[in-house]
């Protein structure tokens, strides 16, 4: 986690209400978190919506959402944050229907003046599954609840009802008047009046269908449906597209199925489709139908052989993907699982990689652009202005810092799993997991580059620089020490195995670390090799330290905070302690304050003047789990994982 610093030789930001500045108790403080900003795009990416004309995108990706303007060439996007994750997405117009699960059914106005800005939130409804029929919005969880919202106009909606479905919703779909509601095993079809009013007028059992050309069976699972010119699609969790005939909606009637196995997902767009396999491969099809007035419905793979994700045309051309090089990514990352289609705009999603935009043009494919969603804000530490990022897969993000708290990313430093960040003059250290320490040259933020590397056996989580050296922590491997005078040539100093080392400090004499269900260990630094001086058997699960004089804090997992009287390091000793409620995951003490990362709940400010009683003086909820904390004269900064990177002002 990152700590005090060695000497030192515009994404858009959308300032937010939410979260609470009262301790858990409910008692009001005098004490404060306001949140300035919540910014940076996080994975994974869930959905995908596309304007009218197929131009601009806008991707569900953690605990927001991405507009990206193709007239942008897809840089620049505008972020929006969320209370939850976006699990399902319409654009109509200038407007975007969000169902963000926890965060409720939301309403972006992402087009035009005043634009983008949220418009209605329904927070007291999970939404999970959206469809538009007849004047009307209709959100499902997966609970079985189907809520229906009237359109005031396409900025404003009226809560109409909530109904109770015999299960569980799956996926809906609707086209015209006919709303397609799909459960794990059969799919309702509806009818809808103007305004909103649902009327079933038949069913379909998933099985039903004819059987495969190999006389298998068809899986009953759902996972989606589509209604594409009156003909249902259902994608079951066995990898197979079941059809039905919906001209006579009353009477659907059982189509032949498309004759491939192993479908991973499924869209259509003006009866043109896409299949998405396991197999990492996309084979085009068409939703037929003869006369719009009665049957002889068809759905048909196009000729030719389809393509492939990495190399995705008719001429065999081999197409940039924007994938990071293979040596710096784990391959399963890049799984593409999703298709999403609008006119002839073609996007693929791999969840924790990121989104590819094609162009579908004359039986081919044309790429125009990758926008990455592998982000995972893990850690962070400011200076001079600057934030910088542990940001997982992603690696590491570098924002300018505003005096209002708006962060302006400017850099970006690709790495294999970015955990912690700390600075040391004009250089930046990661402790990169798998990768290692890196040193990168960050003299100008906006090419900041890697300049230097060394290997270990551990999976590098946290550190700290000081004085030329960086202490490492090395997960379920143990410590290092590096040599980092000469950040250009790093070399290994002192390497031992111990439990589970998450958390590392040091104050020049003493070494600190979290050795998790082991407790914080002490070594002296004072002459030759590292030697131990005393080990502390914590509670809990001992993940990070801060230490401030004689008096270190413990992040202790499930057992909360330990305030820690170290004033004889042989003989350290526990003072006082406070539960969070969650688990502790890093700490971060300023002045007579100690800021917690206290994963489920957010963010905690505990008043620790007192180190025998400290007690809660405020508390922000996160939108996802609080992984890293750091504070400084202006700011206290969090890492909140898929929910991005938090920026707070705090009044005592």
């Amino acid at each position: 986690m990152p700590r005090r610093l060695a000497p030192l030789a515009a994404a858009f930001v959308i300032a937010l209400g939410g979260g609470s500045s009262a301790a858990p108790g409910g008692s009001p403080s005098e004490a404060g978190l306001t949140l300035l900003s919540r910014t940076l795009i996080q994975g994974p990416a869930r959905s995908i919506a596309f304007s009218h004309d197929g131009n601009d995108v806008v991707v569900g990706t953690g605990c927001g959402i991405a507009v990206l303007r193709g007239k942008d060439g897809f840089r620049n996007p505008a972020f929006l944050p969320l209370d939850g994750e976006p699990l399902d997405m319409i654009v109509r117009g200038p407007v975007a229907y969000v169902a963000a699960a926890g965060g409720g059914l939301v309403v972006f106005k992402i087009f035009g003046p005043d634009a983008p800005r949220e418009i209605f939130r329904h927070a007291r409804i999970r939404a999970e599954k959206l469809a538009l029929a007849q004047g009307a919005l209709f959100a499902a969880d997966m609970q079985g609840k189907l809520h229906t919202f009237e359109f005031i106009d396409s900025l404003e909606l009226r809560f109409v009802e909530t109904k109770q479905l015999p299960a569980a919703v799956i996926s809906l779909a609707a086209e015209g008047d006919l709303l397609a509601i799909v459960h794990p095993d059969k799919v309702s079809i509806c009818r809808i009046a103007p305004g909103g009013a649902i009327r079933e007028i038949s069913q379909v059992a998933l099985g039903s269908a004819p059987k495969s050309p190999d006389g298998a069976k068809a899986g009953t699972g759902a996972k989606k449906g589509i209604i594409s010119r009156k003909v249902l699609l259902v994608l079951t969790s066995a990898g197979d597209v079941q059809c039905w005939d919906l001209a006579r909606p009353d009477r659907p009637a059982a189509l032949e199925p498309l004759r491939v196995k192993g479908v991973a997902d499924v869209a259509v767009s003006d009866g043109e489709g896409m299949l998405l396999t396991g197999l990492q491969f996309l084979l085009p099809f068409d939703v037929e139908r003869p006369s719009e007035a009665g049957g002889g419905a068809r759905v048909k793979l196009k000729s030719g052989k389809g393509f492939s994700i990495e190399s995705l045309n008719r001429y065999a051309q081999p197409l940039a993907t924007g994938s990071p090089a293979a040596s710096e990514t784990d391959g399963e990352t890049q799984r593409a699982t999703g298709v999403f289609m609008a006119g002839k705009r073609l996007a693929v999603v791999a969840p924790f990689d990121g989104v590819r935009v094609y162009d579908l043009d004359r039986g081919g494919a044309t790429f125009i652009d990758f926008f990455p969603t592998r982000g995972f804000a893990i850690s962070l530490v400011a200076a001079d202005g600057l934030l910088y990022v542990a940001n997982g897969y992603d690696g590491v993000r570098i924002g300018r810092v505003g005096r209002d708290g708006s962060i302006d990313w400017i850099g970006h430093i690709q790495t294999v799993e970015a955990r912690d960040v700390a600075l040391g003059g004009a250089y930046l250290f990661i402790a990169d997991g798998m990768g290692g320490l890196k040193a990168a040259d960050v003299s100008d933020p906006a090419r900041a580059k890697i300049v230097g590397r060394h290997e270990s056996p551990y999976f590098m989580s946290a550190l700290v620089v000081k004085e030329g050296r960086a202490y490492c922590a090395g997960g379920l491997g143990g410590v290092e020490i590096v040599d980092v005078a000469e950040p250009r040539r790093p070399k290994l100093v002192w390497r031992r195995d111990f439990s589970e080392v998450r958390g590392i400090d040091v104050d020049g004499r003493y070494l600190y670390f979290a050795d998790g269900y082991e407790g914080c260990r002490i070594y002296s630094l004072a002459a030759g090799a590292p030697a131990a001086v005393s080990v502390l058997d914590t509670p809990g699960w001992n993940c990070d330290c801060f230490v401030v004089r004689n008096i270190a804090y413990l992040a202790d997992g499930g057992a909360g905070i330990s305030v820690v009287d170290v004033s004889d390091r042989k003989k350290p000793r526990i003072v006082g302690s406070l539960s969070l409620g969650t688990v502790a995951r890093a700490v971060h003490a300023f002045g007579k304050t100690l800021f917690a990362a206290a994963h489920t709940r957010g963010v905690a400010a505990i008043d620790v003047s007192n180190p025998s009683r400290p007690s809660f003086a405020a508390w922000y909820d996160t939108a996802d789990d609080a992984r890293g904390i750091f504070v400084d004269d202006n700011f206290v900064y969090a890492a909140s994982g898929s929910g991005g990177v938090y920026v707070f002002r705090y009044s005592h």
